[in-house]
């Protein structure tokens, strides 16, 4: 009997608990797969004879620079092109090499120097450190001649692994770095830590309760110092997995968590001298809970912002193994769920029952863990060295919160079987409704790269692409949000992919079917094209619905028809060209038109709504929908009402008849007051008479 039949057989038994709907919901099926050999004329690629292991990507110079560090080289490529601007080769010397291997370790695999973190220190400099043949290095690179001073290198230790297969993060906030490693040659201790800047060194104590065998995937700054009424600290969050020292189960359990500091945090003065006083954890979940499916190793983490810090949200990359089935999930995090994990009780070590439970008693004041604000400065406390011993050691005693961090909606986002997640970028694309959507894309263990949309009623995954051939790891994922580009690196390579690659959808159906938000059908071109950049086209659009009776609506009219009817009132005929926006759904004051939409007049009277336009309806098409018009005296002769960017629909011709409409006749509400608008045919002037 096949040893993976019993794990496949309990999966099929979760899917089909969850119901048909939702199992499909867990278990995605790419509505296209695109293999290597189909995407040779569209990724754009750079490698270099003798180097590998492109592990670390950073973008500068406004997205025009993508910066690679592989082993024991570092690359500056423009990312129009893919073309190397500049190198710089940084080999441990063959002394440091020879005591790598004399120590015990692989001269084929771990005695060279992998460049494991590569950022922008200033406008003028990188810094960049490698593991150096396990003896962490870090300097920094003049950018004007893309060169390092090699007399100047720092100590890495506490910055960087001195193994470059273990995990790792880290950030640099105002000069800054935050990192999350291991602290020696063994890997024993780890460590989060903070250096450079203006500050002496900070870190975490070497205790099981605060970090147990962590393996780190990810680091954020989130500033809510912005807006804060009560005067709050800016925070650096930290992801990883560690072995769980609050399980009750005889096996050690590994568990994911987010721990945060306070960037304002100094240590205390007596208790944890250098040491953080605002460090706390808390365990994130990632689990179908009805079916006791819980995914605890986190592999990787992104952070999308918003307008306002208070939108952040953290989207994780998780793995379980279920039987003798790999199984992967996404889950996603709000801000304000992980600051309220935070903000509640303590979990701590019972003695007498030898088990760990929420803490139940008195909390000193202040508050340990938290970060001095307001509050703290109005009392007397304005640092962390100002803070009593009582709250130093109870923060030093109870790190970890009681209450979990669960995932929006209380489940994953989705969840594939046979699968290896390994990195995650997300991109956030406003669609021709208006609507913003979240678009995941997904590397994994074999190369490959999923591309996911998030839609209110699930996830639609749009494309799968095999990046990568021979199978390799996707190790790392940089998104260029304003230039829509995606940058995948492996062992062997570096692959450049644009967000929308429009071309490969070749009718008006195939385009909608795709639901993919970063491309819309163009009437004018009969092209599918990127749906940002095609101003002057009427598009079709539908990623909710993927409706292709809009292909219908918008087809192109006869040869020899006559020109569309020019629009009562003022102004020159109407033209479609100059219009942004284009279609997407049908909807005039709240009430839907038919989802079949056939225009029986070709092109009559086609309004494309854009955000700073109106509809204008003579009054002869509201007697015919039966729609009530409005008092001619506050009004004007027409029904005009406001509309979003990427709606619109026909209007019939004066000789239409209501059993001629191409929509059902309904009566919509009457806006509260007049909307605003301004007029497509002349700067300046309205089609809205002004109210009275």
């Amino acid at each position: 009997m096949d040893a993976s039949l019993p794990g496949l057989a309990l999966l099929t038994t979760v899917f089909l608990s969850v119901g048909t709907a939702d199992a499909a919901w867990w278990n995605l099926v790419p509505r296209k797969t695109i293999p290597y050999n189909e995407l040779k004329d569209v990724a754009k690629r750079f490698s270099k004879a003798g180097v590998s292991h492109y592990m670390t990507l950073t973008l500068g110079e406004a997205e025009r620079v993508l910066y690679v560090g592989a082993r024991e080289a570092i690359f500056a490529l423009a990312t129009g092109t893919m073309e190397l601007k500049a190198a710089i080769s940084w080999e441990a010397p063959t002394e440091k090499k020879v005591e790598c291997i004399q120590k015990g370790k692989n001269n084929q695999t771990d005695c060279f120097n992998y460049i494991r973190f590569l950022q922008s220190y200033n406008s003028s400099h990188l810094y960049a450190c490698g593991t150096f043949a396990f003896q962490p290095k870090c300097t920094y690179i003049e950018l004007s001649r893309f060169s390092l001073n090699r007399l100047a290198f720092e100590d890495g230790k506490g910055k960087r692994p001195y193994d470059p297969a273990k995990g790792h993060t880290g950030l640099i906030v105002d000069g800054e770095l935050y990192s999350a490693t291991l602290n020696n040659f063994l890997g024993t201790e780890p460590v989060i830590l903070r250096n450079l800047g203006p500050h002496y060194s900070m870190k975490t104590e070497y205790l099981a309760s605060w970090l147990n065998e962590p393996h780190f995937v990810g680091s954020a700054y989130v500033q809510e110092s912005l807006g804060s009424a009560g005067g709050d600290d800016d925070k650096v969050y930290f992801f990883f997995s560690e072995r769980a020292v609050e399980s009750d189960c005889y096996a050690e359990q590994v568990v994911a968590r987010v721990a945060r500091v306070c960037k304002g945090d100094v240590g205390g003065a007596r208790t944890l001298q250098k040491k953080w006083t605002t460090f706390l954890k808390a365990r994130l979940v990632c689990s179908i809970p009805e079916q006791q499916l819980h995914f605890n190793r986190l592999q990787a983490v992104y952070t999308l912002g918003g307008t306002s810090w208070r939108d952040t949200t953290f989207f994780g990359l998780f793995q379980a193994r279920w039987g003798d089935v790999d199984v992967s999930a996404v889950c996603q995090y709000h801000i304000e769920d992980v600051r309220k994990a935070f903000e509640g009780p303590y979990k701590e070590y019972r003695e007498q029952a030898q088990k760990w439970g929420r803490y139940s008693d008195q909390v000193p004041s202040p508050r340990p863990g938290a970060c001095i604000t307001d509050w703290h400065r109005q009392n007397g406390v304005a640092s962390s060295l100002e803070l009593p011993d009582n709250t130093l050691n109870f923060a030093k005693k109870h790190p970890l919160m009681d209450e979990p961090v669960l995932p929006r909606h209380g489940r994953p986002l989705l969840l594939k079987k046979d699968a290896n997640f390994t990195r995650l970028v997300v991109d956030r694309v406003r669609g021709l409704d208006g609507a913003s959507y979240n678009v995941l894309f997904i590397g994994t263990g074999d190369g490959w790269l999923h591309k996911a949309l998030v839609l209110p009623s699930g996830v639609h995954l749009v494309e799968e692409l095999q990046v990568f051939e021979p199978a390799q790891p996707i190790e790392s994922l940089v998104l260029a949000h304003q230039k829509k580009l995606l940058f995948a690196g492996s062992r062997s390579q570096v692959a450049r992919l644009s967000l929308a690659d429009c071309a490969k959808y070749h009718s008006c159906a195939d385009c909608v079917l795709a639901k993919d938000p970063y491309c819309a059908w163009s009437r004018n071109a009969s092209r599918c094209l990127r749906a940002d950049g095609s101003d002057g086209s009427l598009l079709v659009q539908d990623v909710v619905n993927a409706d292709t009776a809009l292909c219908n609506l918008l087809r192109a009219p006869p040869s020899g028809e006559r020109s569309p009817a020019p629009l009562p009132g003022p102004g020159a005929p109407w033209e479609p060209k100059g219009l942004g926006g284009g279609l997407h759904s049908v909807r005039l004051g709240g009430g839907p038109l038919s989802a079949g939409l056939r225009a029986r007049t070709p092109l009559a009277l086609l309004l494309i709504c854009c955000s700073s336009l109106c509809l204008s309806f003579p009054s002869w098409t509201a007697r015919l929908t039966g729609a009530e018009v409005p008092a001619q005296e506050q009004w004007g002769a027409g029904l005009k009402l406001p509309c979003a960017a990427g709606f619109g629909f026909p209007c019939p011709r004066a000789h239409d008849s209501a059993e001629h409409l191409p929509y059902p006749p309904y009566r919509p509400q009457r806006p509260p007051h007049p909307p605003t608008c301004r007029s497509w045919h002349s700067p300046g002037a309205s089609m809205c008479p002004a109210p009275v």
